[in-house]
């Protein structure tokens, strides 16, 4: 497993001050934070019991990972088509998407991982 788990405090508040310790500017913060904050939501609205967050550097990156036991039945969700402008709910993902410089998916029955990078 990467390093970097963040445990039980605020995902979305831990990845915007691991963001500031490599030197992320504050809007860049502010995207970190929100796709962070989306794919927390998604593993406590949508998987069967609690996931883990981790982030970590790379050279020119920095990483967040979110891993849950839940099946997001599509791994191309977000990539798209936004959902009909009358669906009040489904554009978690697109925004994940919009927010991050690269998005990877892994899903199969029992287990997601969905890991958003953000260059430096």
């Amino acid at each position: 497993d990467p390093p970097g788990l963040i445990g039980h405090g605020d995902p979305p508040l831990a990845g915007g001050a691991r963001g500031a310790e490599v030197g992320m500017p504050p809007a860049r913060l502010g995207q970190l934070v929100t796709a962070v904050n989306e794919l927390a939501t998604n593993t406590l609205e949508h998987a069967p019991g609690p996931g883990t967050v981790r982030m970590w550097s790379e050279p020119m990156a920095l990483v967040c990972q979110v891993d849950d036991a839940g099946h997001l039945a599509d791994p191309g969700a977000g990539r798209v088509t936004p959902p009909p402008p009358d669906q009040l709910r489904g554009r978690g993902l697109l925004l994940v998407h919009k927010l991050s410089d690269l998005v990877q998916v892994d899903a199969r029955p029992g287990h997601t991982a969905v890991r958003t990078y953000y260059y430096l």
